[in-house]
């Protein structure tokens, strides 16, 4: 597995969510090597739920941020959100096995570090840039 780095380009300039989305990263991280590791199935599971408790309490705070500062990108990201939350459901639901394991490891990689970036270069940069502009 390849771990995924950090870095500054993905930067929101928002301190708050800079800071989430780091952690967000290295718990992937931390999934991706469990994985990798052939580790039990229950400790690759717990580290799911720690992934969906995480981006729950994350997008719940950027959505909170949209809302004070009335962001019509809002709806937007709420249903990208809420597809992120749905595929951290199907992984967990796949992960049953160990010979289901290790397939695992390249569609957690693709669906996780994918969707982040892909979200946090496009969606959640314009958020930043906007927050920016209100939120002193």
């Amino acid at each position: 597995y390849m771990a995924f780095q950090w870095r500054q380009d993905l930067s929101v300039g928002f301190q708050e969510i800079d800071d989430q989305h780091k952690e967000l990263f290295r718990k992937i991280n931390d999934l991706l090597e469990s994985i990798g590791q052939g580790r039990g199935i229950q400790e690759v599971k717990n580290m799911i739920k720690f992934l969906e408790d995480y981006t729950a309490t994350h997008f719940s705070a950027e959505e909170k941020l949209m809302l004070k500062y009335n962001y019509n990108g809002y709806p937007a990201q709420k249903t990208e959100h809420n597809k992120f939350i749905k595929v951290l459901d199907e992984l967990k639901k796949k992960i049953g096995t160990s010979d289901v394991l290790l397939s695992s490891l390249l569609t957690v990689q693709k669906v996780t570090v994918d969707w982040l970036i892909n979200h946090i270069s496009k969606m959640d940069k314009a958020l930043g840039n906007f927050l920016a502009g209100v939120a002193k």
